[in-house]
């Protein structure tokens, strides 16, 4: 297959488990582009959460809070939000049965939250503290949930006609439209600008790069991933601290290699 376009998560996939990133990585996607391939990130974070690590990528295309907004460079794109009403049925709901749950709103501008704790390392962005108390006035994109009650997430997720997925080994749930998603905003993506899926290679760690590695022509688990990411993928790069990403398309996509079913 010829790549037209390749797009990899970040946390635990480009990025180094410390949260660095080489400069390496940085120099192969800029080959990428020299070779006229296009660069996509497809990450939960917020979009200003990718800001340091976009300076090294310079990827064409952000897809960004699970897959609900998308921009190119810094210009916003589209987005599937869930809007103010069904956040704030899904905040009451929760709230209600478990008050000691923290929750954060994606919005256009940056996070609501009603607690004040915050790992600045991985969420450098805009922080809104509410009690949530009064109803959002705002189009909201994501509602992510840190529970004490995690098994009534799923009747409220049916409740609010949205779906439900927890993060890789976290106490955190997000709350998304059904048609939102890394591969529903990549498919989206893709369509506008003419690429096919099968000309796109997905790199992931976590479910919710499954799709992606499912669904594009060349699906890569990094070393790391989940055992059902790997499964799934058709092929296996080295982990995230070793740049497996980068060290896969130099080595195998830039190069024109024949793929293996599992590389090292």
């Amino acid at each position: 297959m010829k790549v037209k376009m390749i797009v990899t998560d970040l946390d635990f996939t480009v990025l180094h488990s410390d949260r660095s990133i080489s400069e390496y990585t940085g120099e192969v996607f800029e080959e990428c582009r020299s070779r006229g391939i296009l660069t996509a990130v497809a990450t939960a974070r917020f979009y200003l959460g990718t800001r340091e690590f976009l300076k090294v990528l310079k990827p064409d295309y952000a897809i960004t809070n699970d897959g609900t907004m998308v921009y190119e460079g810094e210009k916003f794109l589209f987005g599937f939000p869930l809007g103010a009403d069904r956040a704030d049925l899904l905040v009451h709901r929760i709230l209600e049965k478990d008050p000691k749950a923290l929750l954060s709103v994606s919005v256009d501008h940056g996070v609501y939250r009603n607690y004040t704790r915050i790992d600045y390392a991985t969420a450098p962005y805009a922080h809104l503290y509410t009690s949530f108390e009064e109803p959002l006035r705002e189009n909201v994109y994501k509602v992510v949930a840190e529970p004490t009650k995690p098994e009534l997430l799923e009747t409220y997720a049916k409740e609010a006609g949205c779906r439900l997925f927890r993060y890789r080994d976290e106490n955190r749930y997000a709350f998304l439209m059904p048609e939102a998603g890394k591969f529903p905003a990549l498919l989206a993506l893709c369509q506008r600008l003419g690429v096919k899926l099968e000309e796109t290679a997905a790199f992931g760690d976590d479910i919710n790069d499954l799709e992606m590695i499912e669904k594009c022509g060349l699906g890569v688990a990094v070393g790391n991933a989940l055992s059902e990411i790997k499964e799934k993928a058709d092929a296996e790069a080295l982990s995230n601290d070793e740049d497996g990403v980068a060290r896969f398309i130099r080595e195998k996509i830039l190069s024109g290699q024949k793929l293996l079913t599992k590389w090292f």
